[in-house]
Parts: structure tokens; sequence; C-alpha cells
């Protein structure tokens, strides 16, 4: 298969590296491609960029509990998303999750630091007398008294 040179329009060989007509050097990457049939992937998925406001409506919907996690898998599942807003998503729910963990062991050190501190003897403060025997022994000794 031939290929062209930009400058002078002269058929070239795919392997030269530069026209044999004006000597203009070819690009290499031009000639994989054409070689090929294919087109630079880079160019393929240029994606549209996502402007401040998109970021901060998705903060905002981010910072409301459960609507961040389906908004999160939504964007993640979606095929026609943003794949800026997809990655953004994925960053968001794995700090969401190792944030969760973090959270719960921190929860769980805490309580038992607590627990661990100060144990509650629970006989100390409970009282086993019955009111009703209090009252009789306290009318007993006035009794005496008299």
């Amino acid at each position: 298969m031939a290929r062209t040179c930009k400058k002078c329009g002269g058929a070239v060989k795919m392997e030269d590296q530069f026209c044999m007509h004006c000597g203009v050097p070819l690009e290499k990457e031009e000639a994989i491609r054409e070689e090929y049939g294919k087109t630079d992937r880079r160019n393929d998925n240029k994606a549209e960029v996502l402007s401040m406001g998109d970021y901060l409506l998705m903060l905002i919907l981010l910072a409301i509990p459960v609507v961040n996690i389906i908004a999160c898998i939504i964007w993640i599942i979606g095929s026609n998303c943003n794949p800026n807003r997809k990655n953004f998503a994925k960053a968001w729910l794995i700090l969401t999750v190792i944030g969760t963990i973090l959270s719960g062991i921190f929860a769980f050190g805490l309580f038992q630091f607590i627990v661990m501190d100060h144990p509650v003897n629970i006989h100390e403060h409970i009282e086993y007398s019955i009111p009703e025997q209090q009252f009789i022994d306290n009318f007993l000794m006035e009794l005496n008294e008299v």
C-alpha cells in the first residue's frame, strides 16, 4: 500500500522515512496509521470537558446521603456518561468506602476504650432493699424509742 507526501503529494513507499521527490521527513506515526487503516485512538475518545458548574452540581449531589451512592452507581454504570464524570464517581465511591471502613474502626476502638477504661460494676449501683421492709424497720425503731 502506497502513501503520499504531505508537502509535494508524491507517492512514497511505506518503509520510506523521507520523501523521494522533495526530501521532507515523513511522519512515522502516519505511516503506521495508514498501513493498518486505524485512526489515533486518543482522538476518538475525546470527551467534553466538564465545567465548574458541572463539578459543583456533582459535589452537591454527592453531599446528600444515599443519593450520593445512587448517583455514583448510575454514573459508573451509564454507557453514555462522560468519562470524566465516570472516573470522578469511581474515585468518590472508593473514598466513601474507605472512609466508612475507617470510621467504623475508629468508632469500635472508641467504644472499646470507653468500656475498658470505665468498667461498670452493676452490683454497686443497685440497691437491694425493699421499700416496704424499710418502712417496717423504721416503724419498729420508732416504737422502740417510745
